[in-house]
């Protein structure tokens, strides 16, 4: 169904109903989530739990992990989790840093740092030889 609606529908794949449980369960998958991090500031406030860091956070794990494989936004985080604890004791620059490498990787690496890390180590790819 994800690479031609048409073709799936014309199969007899109810395509909506698949579309319409997609849906559910991730907004469900979504609010787990979001569940779990308000019951980790133990309140609910606006400001809480529609801060605009959650979105700037997000936005910079996926632009520097790189999207299109679960590696990319893996190492997003992996790189997020260790300036932010590694710059603990210097807050105004911890958001510096980000911002620093954020750019430098957007300028040097458009596709992220899953990108950067394909082109310099290929993996072995199987392909399928004629006799």
């Amino acid at each position: 169904m994800r690479d031609d609606e048409t073709a799936a529908r014309s199969l007899g794949v109810k395509t909506r109903r698949i579309k319409g449980t997609i849906f559910v369960l991730s907004a469900a998958g979504c609010g787990m989530a979001g569940a779990v991090g308000v019951l980790g500031t133990l309140y609910v406030s606006p400001i809480a739990a529609f801060d605009i860091n959650w979105t700037v956070n997000a936005i910079f794990i996926c632009v520097i992990g790189g999207l299109g494989a679960i590696h990319g936004p893996v190492l997003g985080v992996l790189l997020f989790v260790l300036l932010r604890e590694g710059l603990v004791d210097y807050p105004g620059w911890s958001q510096i840093a980000l911002g620093t490498i954020a750019v430098a990787v957007m300028l040097t690496a458009p596709q992220g740092l899953s990108g950067l890390l394909d082109r310099l180590l290929p993996r072995a790819r199987t392909a399928v030889r004629d006799p």
